[in-house]
């Protein structure tokens, strides 16, 4: 976008209490901002509570009836910290201007009578500030959100790893286990504790053999195969068929005609099928589900976007942590590891898509998953050997981390 543009989407709130002030404010700057006035504090807070998204400077007169200008500012800097705040002051009252710029409440302050040039050019230089920190901002919370999906990926990667192993060595142990109590005699008719006991122990043999099973079912290997284009509804579909008596709660929208995209086939139909049981799970018991399809890109990336909400309360954030916190158990059955999540989020990520929880509605409570029509043209950082320990030595020695590939 533009510059000039870019700086036409924000605006400039002028506070006076002077009539004439707001009126010549608004007459000299509104060719070069949108404006807004108003005539106190109070009406000030009123118009930020509505208009905030919409605003990047604020320039209020210290002195009015009621409360002062000062005061606006230090609410201003406690609830919406990133709007550039300018004050206007007499001379007399240049103790307050430079208290409140020590304090770091403003940017700048000016006296008065302005010089409208000086106004104009100070403006400017505000809208600038205003517009480069929204920017450093959103690049800070992108490298947030990338470095995240990394650690998610990479712990999951681990997780395959160690699950794959531990699946090898358990089955040797419980082997043994099985033929100790499979050929042990039967205990005594008249003795009930011993009944009990192997009772117990062949419950836990049978939920242990259970979980064995399903660790090894979920060792996702860190790499798909998007050899052949495919149809991303029928996919669905399958996924949906596999969710079992859940399918019977959902309704799907699939639009005709959505674009092939390069897909592993059984690893998405298995994602499908995840976040279909888990958005049943935590909604309503019985209540009706939607699955929906549309053609969706992602930073100019084309591709489909699904989204699988369904109804009932917001999520609480202690249930979406459960979502990624593996062998927790979520569902009190042993065969729930509470990884299945975290590997539908690992096989968005080698898709060079996303998976996105959303709480509450419209977008939820349920999920979003993007995944891009052609996974190579998705620039994706490559997931690092060691990147947690790297990661935990920075933050404990404050050295940078290296670029080496």
């Amino acid at each position: 976008m533009h510059p000039d543009m870019e700086k036409r989407k924000f605006g400039v709130l002028y506070v006076d209490d002077e009539e004439t002030a707001l009126k010549y404010f608004r007459k000299g700057l509104e060719k070069d901002f949108p404006v807004f006035t108003a005539p106190n504090v109070a009406e000030a807070m009123t118009l930020l509570e509505r208009e905030s998204g919409n605003i990047g400077v604020v320039v209020t007169d210290q002195r009015m009836p009621g409360e002062p200008g000062v005061k606006l500012l230090g609410q201003l800097r406690q609830r919406w910290p990133s709007i550039i705040r300018v004050m206007m002051t007499a001379y007399s009252e240049i103790d307050s201007a430079i208290e409140s710029v020590n304090s770091g409440a403003v940017f700048k302050y000016l006296t008065k009578p302005v010089d409208f040039v000086l106004l104009k050019k100070i403006l400017t230089e505000a809208m600038e500030l205003f517009l480069s920190e929204r920017d450093r901002d959103a690049l800070v919370r992108e490298k947030a959100s990338v470095l995240q999906r990394m650690i998610v990926a990479d712990r999951v990667r681990s997780l395959a790893a160690l699950a794959g192993g531990i699946s090898h060595h358990l089955r040797n142990s419980m082997t043994a286990m099985n033929c100790f109590l499979e050929e042990s005699p039967p205990p005594k008719d008249q003795d009930p504790y011993e009944q009990e006991l192997l009772k117990l122990a062949m419950k836990e043999r049978e939920d242990l053999m259970q979980i064995l099973q399903r660790v090894g079912q979920s060792t996702v290997a860190p790499t798909c195969q998007f050899a052949e284009a495919a149809d991303i509804a029928a996919i669905a579909k399958e996924g949906l068929a596999a969710a079992g008596d859940v399918a019977s709660r959902v309704t799907a929208q699939m639009p005709a005609g959505l674009a092939p995209i390069k897909v592993d086939k059984e690893l998405v139909t298995r994602v499908f099928r995840v976040l279909i049981c888990y958005t049943a799970r935590l909604c309503a018991k019985e209540s009706k589900l939607a699955l929906t399809l549309a053609p969706g890109a992602m930073k100019d990336v084309p591709g489909v976007r699904a989204m699988i909400t369904g109804e009932g309360a917001q999520w609480s954030e202690q249930d979406v942590a459960a979502f990624f916190t593996p062998f927790a158990f979520p569902a009190k059955d042993p065969s729930d590891l509470g990884i299945d999540l975290l590997v539908a989020f690992f096989i968005a990520y080698c898709h060079g898509g996303d998976l996105i929880v959303h709480r509450a509605a419209p977008s939820g409570p349920g999920f979003e998953l993007w995944l891009p029509a052609d996974p190579a043209a998705v620039s994706r950082p490559e997931l690092q050997d060691s990147l947690l320990e790297k990661l935990f030595s920075r933050f404990e020695s404050d050295k940078p981390l290296s670029t080496a590939a």
